[in-house]
């Protein structure tokens, strides 16, 4: 996966264009660099030594901020003892990403508008219960159009911060749930054995990786084998 990307960063889609040179942004095998971001950062906690240098250097290709801030967030945890060394060789790092593309910190900026935004239109039985699964998509892009809140790709058809749109969908009735699944097991989260848990969380609030097969499944069973109870 991490070859392709890097081959893709060249300009040359081996999986799709051969050896013909393309303008394509890397994406690897999923086609997009968000999700292939998104899969890189929940696994890199958990990597070899080898492994994770690879996969850091797919990161930079892909040029994920917010991949890039999960990764940093995930190997400070890892290693405790290195968390200094960590975070000053990712944070420069996620400056430099930030600055260099500048369009990450608008549409960041506008997803939080578009939050506050779909919240918004919330009755109270909404907040109870939501106004049902899947209505995110069918609802907020709709809005976003008619209140003209958009970036350059269009509107949302996905909230990018799996909570808000849980809560969206399903009310205090879905989200407080997982709430306290998360409070139950917040102990996982600062374990340097589980620190692909916090990688996963601080990507769950900037994309979608649960609404997506291709990362949602290694996702899921990452979080089932992490949490696992070392008495059970």
């Amino acid at each position: 996966e991490v070859g392709l990307v890097i081959v893709q960063t060249f300009g040359y889609d081996l999986l799709w264009s051969g050896w013909i040179e393309t303008t394509k942004r890397p994406g690897g095998t999923l086609g997009n660099r968000t999700y292939v971001a998104a899969f890189l950062a929940m696994l890199i906690p958990v990597a070899s030594i080898p492994a994770m240098v690879m996969m850091g250097v797919g990161l930079a290709c892909l040029k994920s901020v917010g991949a890039i801030v999960a990764a940093v967030v995930g190997l400070s945890l890892r290693w405790p003892k290195f968390r200094t060394h960590v975070l000053s060789v990712g944070l420069p790092l996620i400056l430099l990403m930030g600055y260099i593309h500048l369009n990450f910190v608008v549409s960041f900026l506008i997803r939080v508008k578009v939050w506050v935004m779909a919240l918004g239109v919330m009755d109270w039985k909404e907040v109870l219960v939501g106004f049902g699964p899947g209505m995110w998509y069918k609802m907020v892009p709709v809005l976003q159009l008619d209140r003209n809140v958009v970036v350059h790709e269009g509107a949302f058809e996905y909230a990018h911060n799996e909570l808000v749109q849980l809560f969206f969908d399903g009310g205090l009735l879905a989200l407080t749930p997982v709430l306290m699944w998360l409070y139950y097991n917040r102990a996982f989260f600062v374990d340097p054995r589980r620190a692909s848990l916090s990688s996963l969380f601080v990507i769950s609030l900037t994309t979608f990786p649960f609404h997506l097969a291709t990362v949602g499944v290694p996702a899921a069973c990452l979080v089932g084998v992490l949490t696992k109870r070392e008495d059970s």
